[in-house]
């Protein structure tokens, strides 16, 4: 199945290279579209302008004379062509056509208005922190240049077997910082209204710890949380908390499917990533659309977006 950001960047814009940019996590595609995986500004700017040897000088120097450089870029869409012309294999064909529009799209890619990297203090220099920071500033470049649908940015270390409580509370620190950063630099880029940020893991971490130690940690835990928040208070409404566990055995507790009422009882469903993927679907325009018919959803309509 493919990842939401790519349902949404397929429905969106299937035919631009930059639609869907991955940074980590999940990112398959569904074979909908290419994922630009770039994982930050300066890889980027590589990308964008290749024959330049410097690319903080955009005067140069250059690789090649800029009219040896376009007639290489002849060459190459001319082989390309070719080489279509000539192969059956479907899969081969639309990757050799994904491949075409990419280059095509160069001149394009170099128009993009990057910011100057940020760069942190201390031990945080070159952290993974840094690196979603920058990931947030690439991706919000592209959407500003409206190259890009949707982004997946990314922060590890939660995968707390050993010393859970010092590195949970750390990466949530850092986490929840990277969030607020991405809506300051919404801000600056004139985005915030426009984005709907989600945040979430594919799993939690266990009930208990898996040693008698303080340095121990916690499992897999097949129960997690998920938080939604955007610019625009007409699109995500703040102050609403759907669902809840059990205090004791950290269990999803049931809901009522029409109001979203947390039962007491098990007379009503737990809401599963299925429903909350479905939910998003319908919230992202992407219900009804091929894409979202070509990959259908077993799970029941929930209000979870009104």
């Amino acid at each position: 199945m493919p990842s939401l950001a790519a349902l949404v960047a397929a429905a969106k814009a299937p035919d631009h290279p930059l639609a869907f940019i991955n940074s980590g996590g999940y990112a398959n595609s569904g074979n909908l579209l290419p994922v630009t995986r770039l994982t930050s500004v300066a890889a980027f700017q590589k990308i964008a302008s290749p024959n330049l040897i410097d690319v903080t000088k955009p005067e140069g120097p250059f690789y090649h004379h800029p009219d040896t450089a376009a007639r290489i870029a002849t060459v190459q869409a001319e082989r390309l062509t070719d080489y279509v012309a000539a192969e059956h294999l479907p899969r081969i064909k639309r990757a050799a056509n994904q491949l075409f529009i990419a280059r095509n799209n160069m001149d394009t890619l170099s128009t993009v208005a990057l910011p100057t990297l940020v760069t942190l203090p201390g031990s945080l220099a070159n952290s993974d922190l840094q690196r979603m920071m920058q990931q947030t500033q690439l991706s919000l470049a592209a959407f500003q240049a409206g190259l890009a649908v949707s982004a997946n940015i990314e922060i590890g270390g939660f995968d707390t077997h050993a010393s859970h409580d010092t590195a949970q509370v750390r990466q949530l620190a850092k986490l929840l910082y990277g969030v607020h950063y991405v809506l300051e630099q919404a801000i600056e880029f004139g985005l915030l209204d426009k984005i709907v940020i989600v945040v979430g893991s594919d799993f939690g971490r266990g009930n208990g710890y898996n040693g008698p130690l303080p340095t121990d940690g916690k499992d897999h835990w097949p129960v997690s949380s998920m938080m939604v928040l955007s610019g625009d208070g007409g699109v995500v409404g703040g102050d609403r908390v759907i669902s809840a566990t059990t205090e004791d055995k950290q269990l999803p507790k049931y809901v009522d499917p029409a109001t979203l009422d947390v039962l007491e009882d098990d007379t009503g469903l737990q809401i599963k990533f299925k429903h909350i993927h479905k939910a998003f679907r319908k919230f992202t325009g992407v219900a009804g659309t091929p894409v979202d018919t070509k990959f259908p959803l077993l799970a029941e309509d929930l209000p979870i977006f009104g």
